[in-house]
């Protein structure tokens, strides 16, 4: 993560940068719970041939019948002004979980990866978990995997294998549509040590409040995941640009999103991210989430608080085949085609957890979260990546929690 631009600052384009710490922002805790389900009764009279039977008796009985009847139809439309504490007790847990058993397989996951996976939020107050052997993640080698589509500031400059590989696709693709072939890579993954090393140097040179302004403390980087990439336009000839002045800028941040990116650190998001306006820092999160997450208007904190709305227990996320956004009772999930859902899993207070998955899944990814619970992504035939519209509803719930999410 860098900083802003500073003409007087040299060192601050390859600085992370780390919010006051007097500010506090969290996640939204939890997501709204399931609708309550109403039990309906049915009553069954039986009727007994009496020889002699009293009329009287026989009217008795037909208005109680009515009566009764009644009183089911305003029970089960909840009609007439019935107050809640009046209404039977139902076990909601128990209903709800008899759903995904019909229809999903179960995947056990296991605690440590909560701090897995592409959806992982790391900022200034959720630090990145190391592997316990010590080492970082997985990285490749920019220069050695980008087949010249990419320039870099170092050799050493390394990108998750993933995100290096949807990387140099967009790059290619970008060429192709622009004839440009200008992007650098600028910061990718930094170890531990590396943060280390920025932060004592920033302190040396430029003072110890500069350095807590604007670099992250070791291990709170989201350059520790090896999927962030702070990226600058150098042309062939050596000259460059700042990247929120090239001319193709906005073709960039049209295009890449498709690729799984997102723009990290947005200017109107400051408040939420505590990071300043970085329009060179790109994170990947995978598709579709790249489009979601740039149609709703949220960034990568709101977001993540946001999906915790969806849940296998209600409604998913769902992603129909002509590219809209929508919400989906979980019941439903076996009727789709072609199509993606997007839901959340709580991680289980001890042990594994089990995390749903629809039998009609053709392909399926589980990320943590990186604090409590799993963003479970699931395709199912060839499904859109790309979010054209957002529902109502969705955008809706999108505002709501954002709202919910503030402090």
């Amino acid at each position: 993560m860098n900083g802003n631009n500073d003409k007087n600052r040299p060192l601050a384009e390859n600085a992370p940068r780390e919010a006051p710490r007097e500010t506090q922002w969290r996640p939204q805790d939890g997501a709204p719970s399931p609708k309550q389900l109403l039990d309906q009764s049915h009553s069954r009279f039986r009727k007994r041939k009496k020889e002699g039977v009293n009329p009287g008796i026989v009217i008795f009985i037909l208005v109680l019948a009515a009566v009764i009847g009644v009183s089911v139809f305003v029970l089960a439309t909840g009609r007439g002004g019935v107050s809640d504490d009046v209404l039977p007790e139902t076990n909601t847990v128990a209903e709800t979980e008899e759903v995904p058993q019909e229809i999903c397989d179960y995947i056990e996951t296991e605690p440590s990866a909560v701090h897995r996976g592409s959806l992982i939020l790391v900022n200034h107050e959720v630090a990145y978990e190391f592997p316990e052997d010590g080492t970082g993640p997985e990285v490749a080698s920019v220069y050695d995997n980008c087949n010249g589509l990419l320039k870099v500031a170092s050799m050493s400059d390394s990108l998750d294998p993933v995100t290096l590989s949807r990387l140099v696709s967009f790059a290619s693709d970008f060429e192709e549509r622009t004839g440009d072939r200008c992007f650098m890579v600028n910061s990718a993954y930094r170890t531990y040590g590396d943060q280390v090393s920025i932060y004592r140097s920033y302190s040396e040179t430029l003072g110890e409040e500069y350095a807590r302004t604007y670099v992250a403390n070791p291990g709170f980087s989201e350059h520790h995941t090896g999927m962030a990439a702070d990226l600058a336009v150098v042309f062939d000839d050596g000259s460059s640009v700042p990247i929120e002045e090239y001319g193709n800028y906005n073709v960039m941040r049209e295009m890449i999103p498709s690729y799984g990116f997102i723009l990290r650190y947005p200017e109107d998001k400051i408040a939420v991210t505590k990071i300043g306006n970085e329009p060179w820092h790109f994170r990947y999160v995978g598709t579709p989430h790249a489009s979601v997450i740039e149609k709703t208007g949220l960034c990568f904190e709101e977001y993540v608080g946001f999906l915790k709305n969806y849940t296998a227990d209600g409604s998913a996320l769902y992603l129909a085949p002509d590219g809209v956004l929508r919400s989906l009772p979980f019941a439903d999930v076996s009727l789709v085609r072609d199509s993606t859902l997007i839901y959340f899993v709580p991680k289980a207070n001890e042990g594994n957890t089990s995390v749903p998955v629809p039998k009609n899944a053709t392909g399926y990814q589980i990320s943590g979260n990186n604090t409590d619970g799993f963003i479970v992504t699931v395709t199912v035939g060839n499904p859109a990546e790309t979010v054209t519209s957002v529902d109502e509803a969705v955008a809706q719930t999108a505002h709501d929690s954002v709202l919910t999410g503030e402090e």
